[in-house]
């Protein structure tokens, strides 16, 4: 992880809010391709930061214990368990840093109507993981983001349900 920190108080230059850790976090997150040791230190860099925005912004207490333990959470995984902001392999690998980009992107990239089950299957399948990916990104529409991961899975599941 670059040397990046937030520095978290009520002084000059000290973030006290909780939006604002939001986007000076993503802001230092490490590149897709960094070492996942870099990915384990900047989560929990980033669950320490939440802790502390807890102790200074009131009125988001509840939301910044949220984060602090879903950081911690991922810090605590096995290595390669240990999520990036990446998804996919190799040439295939995508990034998108908002909701609003990867809902773009969906909405010019998804299957025709009279697309095969099978089709639509993949489809919402790779949605519910992009969705899953960018909660993590776009903390602004995280619940949102999450929300459509799962409306994802429940189409994936409706459609398994009819093929068997």
């Amino acid at each position: 992880m670059s040397a990046a920190r937030v520095r978290v108080g009520t002084g000059p230059g000290e973030i006290r809010l909780l939006r604002a850790a939001h986007k000076a976090l993503v802001a230092i997150r490490p590149a897709p391709s960094a070492p996942v040791s870099d990915w384990r230190k900047y989560y929990y860099h980033s669950a320490a930061t939440y802790r502390k925005i807890s102790q200074v912004d009131a009125g988001n207490v509840t939301e910044a214990l949220y984060w602090a333990e879903r950081e911690h959470e991922k810090a605590q995984r096995p290595l390669d368990k240990i999520p990036t902001d990446a998804i996919g392999t190799g040439p295939h690998k995508v990034r998108f840093r908002s909701l609003d980009a990867l809902c773009r992107e969906l909405d010019d990239t998804h299957p025709s109507m009279n697309a095969q089950p099978s089709v639509w299957l993949t489809y919402h399948e790779y949605c519910a993981e992009l969705f899953a990916a960018v909660a993590e990104i776009d903390r602004w529409n995280h619940h949102l983001a999450l929300y459509y991961a799962d409306k994802s899975r429940q189409a994936a599941r409706e459609i398994r349900s009819k093929e068997a």
